[in-house]
This record gives structure tokens, C-alpha cells and sequence, in this order.
């Protein structure tokens, strides 16, 4: 059961907020500074020189990034550029891979040509990615989807046929064979 009400009836919500907003208002001292005047204040002029700084350095710093932007676009079409030359590469997989063993240093250990055949395979290994031709991604087709409720009944019907005949062929392999025994 709630408290009983301050008078004869209860006060609505409205009431309460504003019976409580006004306390608070009584209860904060108000300080002479406080007092809204048309004066401006010393320390209001500090924030208006701080905000023009600030406004000035913002203009500064945007000016920048447009200069960088810019160079950055350069740099962006010099890097396209660049890619488009090295699509293409020299070698395929396997004939890299075949040149690769040729250069590898364990068919010369113990002799002096040791030393130079390590370089020739780490400069051959390292210089991968601009002789090998790129292979396209194949993409698996992607299936139709059925478009009507009766394509999509058809679809499962033959979907759960499928998970059936693959459940039978996995009890299959699982039982052991039975054989009968003839005994002559």
C-alpha cells in the first residue's frame, strides 16, 4: 500500500514534477555572476578568442587534407597503374614450381656454388607474386531457386529422397554383412 495523499486528494504527476522542480529551484543559491546582464564579460571575451583560434585552425587543418586527398588521388592512380601492369606474369604455377627445383640450394650442398644457388632461390621465391600468372576463381554456379509452391514442394521431396538414400547407404556400411552359412 503506497503513502497515504498530502491533502484530501492525491496529487497527479504533473503536480508531483512541478511541486519538485520548484524545490529544487528554491533550494540552489542564485550568486550575483549568475545574473544574465547585457555586459560581456571578461571571460567571455577569452572564449570568443579561443573559439576564433580554433575556427582558424580547423580552416588550416581542412586545407591540409585537401592537399592530401589530392596527392593521395595521384598516388591512387600510380598504384592502378601499376597493378595493371602485373596481372599478366611470366610463368604459370607449375612451371614456376619447376624452375623453382631446378634453383633449390640441396642439389649443390658441399660445393661452391652452394652460396649462390641459396640467393638465386631466395630472389626466385620472393619475386613470386610478379612471375606467376594469376589463375581466375572459379565460382561454383549458383542453383535457380524454385519460384512456385509447387517447384518448391518438388524441391523437397527430392531434397529428403536424397537425405533417405544417404542415411541407408551410411546404415548400410555401418552393419556387417550377413552371410549364409551352406552347409554341405
Amino acid at each position: 500500500m503506497g503513502r497515504p495523499p498530502i491533502g484530501r486528494t492525491a496529487m497527479s504527476g504533473a503536480e508531483r514534477a512541478a511541486r519538485h522542480i520548484a524545490k529544487l529551484k528554491a533550494s540552489v543559491p542564485v550568486a550575483a555572476d549568475d545574473i544574465v546582464t547585457n555586459d560581456i564579460k571578461p571571460a567571455t571575451m577569452d572564449v570568443r578568442k579561443n573559439l576564433d583560434a580554433a575556427i582558424a585552425r580547423i580552416a588550416e587543418l581542412e586545407a591540409d587534407l585537401a592537399e592530401w586527398i589530392k596527392a593521395g588521388a595521384g598516388w591512387r592512380e600510380l598504384q592502378q597503374q601499376v597493378d595493371a601492369m602485373n596481372t599478366g606474369g611470366m610463368f604459370s604455377r607449375k612451371e614456376y614450381k619447376q624452375i623453382q627445383e631446378c634453383l633449390h640450394p640441396d642439389r649443390v650442398v658441399g660445393t661452391p656454388l652452394e652460396r649462390k644457388y641459396v640467393e638465386a632461390f631466395s630472389l626466385f621465391g620472393n619475386a613470386e607474386k610478379l612471375l606467376v600468372k594469376r589463375e581466375p576463381k572459379l565460382r561454383p554456379a549458383k542453383a535457380a531457386l524454385p519460384n512456385t509452391p509447387a517447384e518448391w514442394a518438388a524441391a523437397r521431396r527430392a531434397t529428403q529422397e536424397e537425405k533417405k538414400r544417404k542415411r541407408a547407404a551410411a546404415k548400410a556400411a555401418k552393419e556387417p554383412k550377413r552371410q549364409l552359412c551352406n552347409h554341405a
